[in-house]
Order: C-alpha cells, then sequence, then structure tokens
C-alpha cells in the first residue's frame, strides 16, 4: 500500500509495475476486524503494508469491494466488504 484515506487507498501493483487508486465509497471511518477484537482506521494504515483489494470497475473508476490486510505473520484479516 501505498496511501490510505477514509475514501481511497492507493495500492502499488507489481505485477502492473503501476499504482493503482480504489476508492471506498460505503467505508466508515473506523473498519473492524473480522473476529471483532478491534478497530482501524483506513488513514492510520501505514505505507508499505501488504494488501490485497478486490475489486469492481465501470466507467474507468476502480471501487474496492474487499480490502485484505496481510499481517507480519502472513495471515491475513479483511478489513472492509
Amino acid at each position: 500500500m501505498v496511501h490510505a484515506s477514509a475514501q481511497s487507498v492507493r495500492v502499488h501493483s507489481p505485477a502492473q509495475h503501476r499504482d493503482l487508486t480504489f476508492l471506498v465509497f460505503s467505508s466508515p471511518h473506523h473498519l473492524t476486524d473480522p473476529n471483532g477484537m478491534g478497530t482501524n482506521a483506513m488513514g492510520e494504515l501505514q505505507p508499505g503494508t501488504r494488501v490485497k483489494v478486490v475489486y469492481t470497475q465501470m466507467v474507468g473508476i476502480r471501487h474496492a469491494n474487499v480490502i485484505y490486510i496481510y499481517s507480519a505473520d502472513g495471515t491475513i484479516k479483511k478489513m472492509h466488504g
């Protein structure tokens, strides 16, 4: 991940060798992790965090449907969607 805010997330795609921006329309400012044990704000995610974004694209605009964040131990937690 390169940058995150309450409305968007920008990630670097090694496969495409470029940065991609995804809008996050339905996201609250604080996102609860799947086990309900805590919350994270999109803006608090640090650059360099490994993420996977599942998205749809319409009229040239990419919308993030699901954002997965990779933990340091390699596990994944679903943060949005």
